[in-house]
């Protein structure tokens, strides 16, 4: 591995790929897009060379935890989620159930909390209740029983638990890829992803250890321990929502009565992990502010801007409710089609992908569990998204926000062109495979 590193191409590649990522960690603010977006393409030239370098495991993940080291004593520069983590994690552990109030609601009404001051005025959601999964706040939790008050610290302790997770996940992809029996350095399309590094370890943002679990649960559907699989899928579904997506498309593989056991079984560990929170009128708070950020926000969407564009803003949530039906309607065809075990990882990349195209708010972060599953499928088209959706950055700008049509539609044409190309090769392949 050393004598890999030391080589005068790769260790000039390490030095350039370290100093840009420290640029953008202690440097470059989102409000400076030029400077922002030179280093990313600056960084994502350099990791499409190590990719063709072809580095060993050893390198990879020497390589990729650097990278994710350099941002631990960084405040997150291009996301302020961080703050709204450390409130929930402050109330619960003061006996407060996170989502039960409003952030405003603790101004409105002086109280004894402890830690709360300083992190209100960063609070990007002061009007909404917490929306994030259980397996968060349990984080959250951890965090803020470990520094109770003080910025620093806290966004180091979150650090570093995301940064274990990333190491899981790394753990639990080279053994997926093994069992598919491919090259296990593939890992580094995930492991040595810019927009993975920066997103989970520099903006502290938590698809990465949804996608551990995801991980974990397709390596232990593989090797046919399917209720470990269950539980680690549960444990994805209670970090983020949206794998619960790939629940009917097990039905090809395992069949009715072993689908409908996981299932039950996936869904009984989502109920004991919300247990601590749960009752009817939180569970509705938690479903409101759901509802009210798809209803209210709108972010790097383009078939939902265009629609709406067209029809007005009156037909907002109809647009919603439509575009929501594609990837359902796709998802329940493919729960009724056959398919082998490979299908089931590729139909759930093709619904999560769907369901961002046709989605409101496609933050950049949004991508890294299909980054985690293309180590498995190796499509190109995912690559460039994951760059080009730096794009949207474009909107942290100005004050207040501004997006650029122009710049989404270029985006998304380029993604949607090289998918379809994608697309029609892989089927003329399979037809003469088949033929």
């Amino acid at each position: 591995m050393l004598k890999e590193l030391l080589s005068a191409k790769i260790l000039s590649q390490l030095i350039l790929t370290l100093g840009g990522y420290l640029l953008l960690a202690a440097v470059i603010p989102r409000t400076d897009f030029t400077s922002f977006i030179a280093i990313y393409t600056l960084l994502f030239f350099g990791y499409l060379l190590l990719i063709r370098a072809k580095l060993n495991l050893a390198s990879i993940f020497t390589i990729g935890l650097a990278s994710r080291l350099i941002f631990l004593s960084c405040t997150p520069s291009l996301s302020d989620d961080v703050y709204r983590f450390l409130w929930d994690g402050r109330l619960w552990t003061q006996g407060v159930n996170p989502f039960q109030y409003i952030p405003q609601y603790f101004i409105d009404n002086p109280n004894n909390l402890k830690g709360l001051e300083e992190l209100y005025p960063h609070l990007n959601s002061k009007q909404y209740f917490a929306i994030y999964p259980p397996i968060n706040q349990f984080i959250f939790g951890i965090t803020a029983l470990l520094v109770p008050a003080g910025f620093f610290k806290a966004q180091l302790t979150l650090k570093l638990i995301l940064i274990a997770g990333e190491l899981l996940l790394f753990r639990y992809g080279v053994k997926l890829l093994k069992t598919h029996n491919l090259n296990p350095g593939l890992i580094g399309l995930y492991f040595l992803n810019p927009l993975v590094i920066i997103e989970i370890t520099g903006n502290l943002h938590f698809e990465g250890l949804m996608s551990t679990f995801v991980l974990a649960s397709f390596y232990y559907l593989k090797t046919n321990r399917w209720a470990l699989s269950s539980i680690a899928f549960a444990f994805a579904i209670c970090t983020k929502l949206l794998p619960i997506l790939y629940l009917p498309l097990l039905l090809p593989i395992l069949g009715l009565s072993k689908t409908i056991k996981y299932n039950v079984l996936t869904l009984t560990v989502c109920a004991l992990l919300f247990l601590p929170f749960l009752n009817l009128e939180l569970a509705m708070n938690m479903l409101n502010s759901i509802d009210l950020y798809y209803q209210s926000f709108k972010f790097n969407s383009f078939i939902y801007s265009v629609l709406l564009d067209l029809l007005g803003e009156e037909s907002k949530v109809w647009i919603g409710l439509i575009l929501a039906l594609i990837p359902a309607l796709f998802i329940l065809r493919l729960a009724f089609k056959k398919g082998d075990y490979k299908s089931v990882i590729e139909r759930s990349f093709g619904a999560h992908t769907l369901y961002y195209i046709f989605s409101a708010v496609v933050h950049p972060w949004y991508l890294v569990t299909l980054l985690a599953l293309n180590t498995i499928l190796q499509h190109k088209f995912i690559i460039i998204w994951s760059y080009l959706i730096g794009l949207s950055y474009f909107t942290y700008r100005t004050l207040p926000y501004e997006e650029s049509s122009f710049v989404i539609a270029i985006q998304y044409l380029v993604v949607l062109i090289w998918a379809a190309i994608e697309y029609s090769k892989q089927k003329n392949q399979s037809k003469l495979a088949t033929a």
